[in-house]
């Protein structure tokens, strides 16, 4: 509420000012307000605080305007698709007076782009559905414009014992040493 003056007339007893019970019901009211400001009991209207809207709106946010001089309050905008930002479109975006809170994605599925910004941690929970091969290390590559290698993938546990452990490969032994150092085999039948 704006501070209430009190009428006192033209002059003294003309009748022309605010009756004694009008006056002091301002001087109450005025009272109240300034109790409120030092916290004593009282209450003080958003709208009567001299650098916010007189009036508020419904489904707003009060916001600071873009000079940091008054407060103002913003629209919540959801007419946007996919853009991320948060942003206050008083002169900045396309609908002024709005407060744009927009999320390209809901789940990290939708996330097209996804990069870790520190270590992962499964907490015993399995990661599964990794591909190993060029066609992933060059897809990588081109949307985190990286120069990885195909060693340098994270591998299943299937491909390492399809790559690693294979029973196609031969074991190779070097030849049995000669003279002193040679090692036979005997039987003990």
């Amino acid at each position: 509420m704006a501070r209430q003056d009190i009428n006192i007339g033209i002059e003294g007893n003309d009748g022309t000012g605010d009756s004694i019970r009008a006056s002091f019901k301002k001087v109450n009211e005025n009272f109240v307000e300034l109790y409120a400001v030092f916290g004593l009991g009282g209450r003080i209207n958003f709208t009567t605080l001299s650098d916010t809207p007189d009036v508020l709106t419904p489904q707003t946010i009060p916001i600071v305007n873009n000079a940091g001089t008054q407060i103002m309050l913003a629209e919540l905008d959801t007419s946007s698709d996919n853009s991320v930002m948060m942003k206050v479109t008083d002169g900045i975006g396309s609908t002024p007076g709005k407060l744009e809170l927009i999320s390209k994605f809901g789940r990290v599925a939708d996330d097209v782009v996804p990069r870790l910004g520190g270590p992962l941690y499964a907490a015993g929970n399995a990661i599964a559905g990794v591909e190993i091969s060029q066609d992933a290390v060059d897809y990588l590559n081109a949307v985190h414009e990286t120069e990885l290698t195909e060693d340098q993938l994270v591998i299943t546990k299937g491909y390492a014992d399809l790559r690693y452990l294979t029973t196609d490969v031969p074991i190779k032994l070097d030849e049995e040493a000669d003279g002193k150092n040679h090692i036979t085999w005997e039987s003990f039948d």
